[in-house]
């Protein structure tokens, strides 16, 4: 009995720690935009970094949003992503690959990712209000 609770208490650290936080970067009009990086294919040690948005709606009322990153690098513009169209209803949060926000940064190696003359940027954004969300 010793021995299972020790173990569960094991993997238990093991996954919340092991978890990564969203870092906030954005808050407009009653949307917060956070983001993280993580790795393609987590098994392997130098798999490419993606970036992976969360946008929390914390309005009363659903919200279409569309936008563009712009990635740069020591401040010049580097390349950018498509553009995302999505709603999100009031209360609720999008994000990773079932929202499509997971974004390639195949231009940038992970060593330039992790270095302070990466940023990046979200451009072109525009709310709408919505009734709801299909």
């Amino acid at each position: 009995m010793k021995t299972i609770l020790i173990l569960i208490l094991s993997l238990t650290t093991v996954s919340v720690f092991g978890q990564r936080r969203f870092e906030q970067f954005k808050e407009t009009d009653n949307l917060i935009f956070s983001y993280r990086f993580k790795k393609e294919c987590f098994i392997k040690r130098d798999s490419p970094l993606q970036l992976v948005l969360h946008i929390r709606n914390t309005g009363k009322e659903a919200v279409e949003i569309n936008f563009t990153l712009d990635y740069y690098w020591a401040l010049q513009h580097k390349a950018e992503s498509e553009k995302v169209t999505l709603c999100i209803r009031p209360g609720r949060v999008k994000r990773g690959g079932r929202a499509d926000l997971i974004f390639s940064t195949e231009n940038f190696t992970n060593v330039q990712l992790k270095s302070e003359d990466f940023s990046f940027e979200i451009e072109g954004l525009s709310i709408e209000q919505k009734e709801n969300c299909r």
